[in-house]
Protein backbone atom coordinates (compact mmCIF):
# COMPACT_ATOMS: atom_id res chain seq x y z
CA UNK A 1 0.00 0.00 0.00
CA UNK A 2 0.89 3.23 -0.60
CA UNK A 3 2.09 4.92 2.26
CA UNK A 4 -0.03 8.28 3.50
CA UNK A 5 1.46 11.31 5.38
CA UNK A 6 1.86 11.25 9.00
CA UNK A 7 0.99 7.13 8.81
CA UNK A 8 2.93 4.67 10.05
CA UNK A 9 3.00 0.90 8.30
CA UNK A 10 1.98 -0.14 11.50
CA UNK A 11 -1.28 1.58 11.38
CA UNK A 12 -1.74 0.35 7.75
CA UNK A 13 -4.29 -2.29 9.09
CA UNK A 14 -5.96 -0.07 11.50
CA UNK A 15 -9.19 1.81 11.13
CA UNK A 16 -7.02 4.95 10.42
CA UNK A 17 -6.23 5.04 7.02
CA UNK A 18 -9.93 4.16 6.32
CA UNK A 19 -10.86 7.53 8.49
CA UNK A 20 -8.21 9.64 6.78
CA UNK A 21 -9.86 8.60 3.42
CA UNK A 22 -13.47 9.42 4.80
CA UNK A 23 -12.05 12.58 5.77
CA UNK A 24 -10.16 13.64 2.55
CA UNK A 25 -13.97 12.59 0.50
CA UNK A 26 -15.95 14.35 3.01
CA UNK A 27 -14.09 17.79 2.62
CA UNK A 28 -13.29 17.05 -1.18
CA UNK A 29 -17.51 16.71 -1.21
CA UNK A 30 -17.85 19.88 0.78
CA UNK A 31 -15.79 21.59 -1.67
CA UNK A 32 -17.80 19.87 -4.55
CA UNK A 33 -21.39 21.38 -2.69
CA UNK A 34 -19.92 24.74 -2.63
CA UNK A 35 -18.86 24.99 -5.59
CA UNK A 36 -22.36 23.60 -6.82
CA UNK A 37 -23.88 26.12 -4.73
CA UNK A 38 -22.05 28.64 -6.08
CA UNK A 39 -22.53 28.19 -9.58
CA UNK A 40 -26.65 27.53 -8.82
CA UNK A 41 -26.64 31.05 -6.85
CA UNK A 42 -24.79 32.51 -10.46
CA UNK A 43 -27.50 31.25 -12.15
CA UNK A 44 -30.58 31.96 -9.68
CA UNK A 45 -28.62 35.38 -10.80
CA UNK A 46 -28.31 35.28 -13.93
CA UNK A 47 -32.29 34.30 -14.78
CA UNK A 48 -33.31 37.06 -12.37
CA UNK A 49 -31.14 40.05 -14.58
CA UNK A 50 -32.76 38.10 -17.40
CA UNK A 51 -35.92 38.50 -16.18
CA UNK A 52 -35.47 42.31 -15.61
CA UNK A 53 -34.16 42.79 -18.93
CA UNK A 54 -36.96 41.43 -20.44
CA UNK A 55 -39.51 42.53 -18.74
CA UNK A 56 -37.91 46.26 -19.52
CA UNK A 57 -37.39 45.42 -23.04
CA UNK A 58 -40.73 44.30 -23.64
CA UNK A 59 -41.95 47.77 -22.08
CA UNK A 60 -39.35 49.59 -24.53
CA UNK A 61 -40.82 47.54 -27.41
CA UNK A 62 -44.25 48.28 -26.58
CA UNK A 63 -43.63 52.22 -26.48
CA UNK A 64 -41.80 51.83 -29.74
CA UNK A 65 -44.60 50.29 -31.44
CA UNK A 66 -47.37 52.47 -30.16
CA UNK A 67 -44.97 55.48 -31.76
CA UNK A 68 -44.63 53.58 -34.65
CA UNK A 69 -48.20 52.80 -34.66
CA UNK A 70 -48.73 56.64 -34.40
CA UNK A 71 -46.20 57.98 -36.89
CA UNK A 72 -48.05 55.51 -39.46
CA UNK A 73 -51.59 57.30 -38.89
CA UNK A 74 -52.93 53.85 -37.21
CA UNK A 75 -53.70 55.95 -33.89
CA UNK A 76 -56.51 53.67 -32.04
CA UNK A 77 -53.90 50.77 -31.96
CA UNK A 78 -51.59 53.37 -31.08
CA UNK A 79 -54.35 55.10 -28.29
CA UNK A 80 -54.44 50.92 -26.88
CA UNK A 81 -50.95 50.31 -26.54
CA UNK A 82 -50.04 54.08 -24.33
CA UNK A 83 -53.16 53.27 -22.21
CA UNK A 84 -51.36 50.00 -21.14
CA UNK A 85 -48.29 51.82 -20.66
CA UNK A 86 -50.41 54.41 -18.92
CA UNK A 87 -51.65 51.85 -17.06
CA UNK A 88 -48.30 50.70 -16.01
CA UNK A 89 -47.12 54.02 -15.31
CA UNK A 90 -49.71 56.12 -13.82
CA UNK A 91 -47.42 59.12 -12.89
CA UNK A 92 -45.92 59.53 -16.22
CA UNK A 93 -46.55 62.75 -17.89
CA UNK A 94 -45.15 61.41 -20.98
CA UNK A 95 -47.77 58.57 -21.44
CA UNK A 96 -50.31 61.11 -20.85
CA UNK A 97 -49.52 63.72 -23.38
CA UNK A 98 -49.39 60.64 -25.67
CA UNK A 99 -52.65 59.63 -24.77
CA UNK A 100 -54.45 63.00 -24.78
CA UNK A 101 -52.67 63.36 -28.47
CA UNK A 102 -54.06 60.38 -29.71
CA UNK A 103 -57.23 61.22 -28.72
CA UNK A 104 -57.10 64.63 -30.05
CA UNK A 105 -55.88 63.03 -33.59
CA UNK A 106 -59.01 60.29 -33.57
CA UNK A 107 -61.40 63.21 -32.40
CA UNK A 108 -62.20 62.27 -29.08
CA UNK A 109 -61.58 65.81 -27.24
CA UNK A 110 -63.97 64.59 -24.57
CA UNK A 111 -61.87 61.53 -23.86
CA UNK A 112 -58.77 64.23 -23.81
CA UNK A 113 -60.25 66.36 -22.15
CA UNK A 114 -61.38 64.04 -18.74
CA UNK A 115 -57.59 62.88 -19.36
CA UNK A 116 -56.27 66.18 -18.21
CA UNK A 117 -58.87 67.13 -15.75
CA UNK A 118 -58.32 64.26 -13.97
CA UNK A 119 -54.80 65.09 -13.63
CA UNK A 120 -55.30 68.81 -13.09
CA UNK A 121 -57.30 68.03 -9.92
CA UNK A 122 -54.25 65.77 -8.32
CA UNK A 123 -52.33 69.12 -9.29
CA UNK A 124 -52.31 71.87 -11.35
CA UNK A 125 -49.41 71.52 -14.00
CA UNK A 126 -48.99 74.20 -16.19
CA UNK A 127 -48.15 72.08 -18.77
CA UNK A 128 -51.01 70.11 -18.26
CA UNK A 129 -53.61 73.61 -18.38
CA UNK A 130 -51.48 74.64 -21.75
CA UNK A 131 -52.68 71.09 -23.27
CA UNK A 132 -56.02 71.36 -21.89
CA UNK A 133 -56.11 75.09 -23.88
CA UNK A 134 -55.26 73.71 -26.80
CA UNK A 135 -57.57 71.07 -26.70
CA UNK A 136 -60.46 73.47 -26.26
CA UNK A 137 -58.65 75.33 -29.14
CA UNK A 138 -58.92 71.94 -31.56
CA UNK A 139 -63.08 72.73 -30.76
CA UNK A 140 -63.07 76.10 -31.60
CA UNK A 141 -63.56 77.02 -28.44
CA UNK A 142 -60.99 80.38 -28.44
CA UNK A 143 -61.99 82.05 -24.86
CA UNK A 144 -62.12 78.97 -23.31
CA UNK A 145 -58.49 78.28 -24.69
CA UNK A 146 -56.98 82.06 -24.09
CA UNK A 147 -58.09 82.11 -20.36
CA UNK A 148 -56.24 78.77 -19.82
CA UNK A 149 -53.33 79.69 -21.67
CA UNK A 150 -53.21 83.27 -19.64
CA UNK A 151 -53.19 80.66 -16.38
CA UNK A 152 -50.89 79.00 -17.43
CA UNK A 153 -48.62 82.39 -18.45
CA UNK A 154 -49.46 83.40 -14.67
CA UNK A 155 -47.83 80.40 -13.08
CA UNK A 156 -44.60 81.69 -14.38
CA UNK A 157 -44.55 84.73 -12.35
CA UNK A 158 -45.61 82.20 -9.23
CA UNK A 159 -42.28 80.11 -10.17
CA UNK A 160 -40.04 80.97 -13.26
CA UNK A 161 -38.82 77.57 -12.99
CA UNK A 162 -41.67 76.44 -15.61
CA UNK A 163 -40.97 79.45 -17.99
CA UNK A 164 -38.81 76.65 -19.92
CA UNK A 165 -41.65 73.64 -19.66
CA UNK A 166 -44.74 76.30 -20.46
CA UNK A 167 -42.86 78.03 -23.49
CA UNK A 168 -41.61 74.22 -24.68
CA UNK A 169 -45.29 73.33 -25.13
CA UNK A 170 -46.61 76.47 -26.74
CA UNK A 171 -44.18 75.72 -29.20
CA UNK A 172 -45.36 72.49 -29.73
CA UNK A 173 -48.66 73.63 -30.57
CA UNK A 174 -47.20 76.20 -32.63
CA UNK A 175 -48.44 79.13 -30.12
CA UNK A 176 -45.60 80.98 -30.67
CA UNK A 177 -47.10 84.41 -29.55
CA UNK A 178 -47.89 82.52 -26.15
CA UNK A 179 -44.79 81.36 -26.07
CA UNK A 180 -43.14 84.71 -26.62
CA UNK A 181 -45.27 85.89 -23.57
CA UNK A 182 -43.88 83.41 -21.64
Amino acid sequence: LPKCSGLSSAKVGSVQPFTLAWNVWLDASKEVDEIASKAEAAKIFLFIVFLFALNFGFGQNSEVLADSYYKKGEFKKALVIYQNLNKEKPYSYKYVYKLVETHQQLEQFEEAKNILVQRLAKRRNPTLIVELGYNYQLQDSLARAKNLYNEAIAFVDENPNYIYSIAKKFEDHSLLDEAIQV
